[in-house]
């Protein structure tokens, strides 16, 4: 009798463990293939991000903070189709005009823009949000 109850527990300790581990096994199945979803989804996030933010702008301006804000305020008045960003690189402010996808685009930009500031240049700054 006692052998039996043995053998029982033993038995059913083993399938406890074996469906347990069998289980476990199809739930890292279904986690790899969530993470494969999340990765192919941030993926394509980045990709998304990269064509957003390698563009070229068109800076006007570097200098202190006052000027920039007045700078900033002339060029969206002479350029309303156009965005104007303010960023800081320290020591000092710059001023850039648009989001051209390509050089050719800015470029054609840049031509009208040099007409009030005589020394734009045309840049592809670093990826920034």
């Amino acid at each position: 009798m006692k052998r039996k109850t043995l053998v029982y527990i033993a038995f059913v300790l083993y399938n406890a463990i074996a469906f347990s581990a069998w289980g476990q096994r199809d739930s890292l199945w279904v986690a790899e293939a969530k993470t494969g979803e999340k990765i192919e989804w941030l993926l394509e996030d980045y990709q998304a991000l990269n064509r957003i933010t390698s563009t070229y702008r068109i800076q006007i301006y570097a200098g202190n903070y006052q000027n920039a804000q007045r700078v900033m305020a002339e060029a969206q008045a002479a350029f309303p189709d156009t965005p104007v960003y303010l960023d800081f690189r320290s020591p000092s402010y710059r001023v850039r005009i648009g989001s051209f996808a390509n050089r050719l685009e800015g470029e054609k930009k840049l031509i009208a823009i040099r007409r009030i500031y005589k020394t734009s240049v045309l840049i592809k700054p670093e990826k920034t949000m």
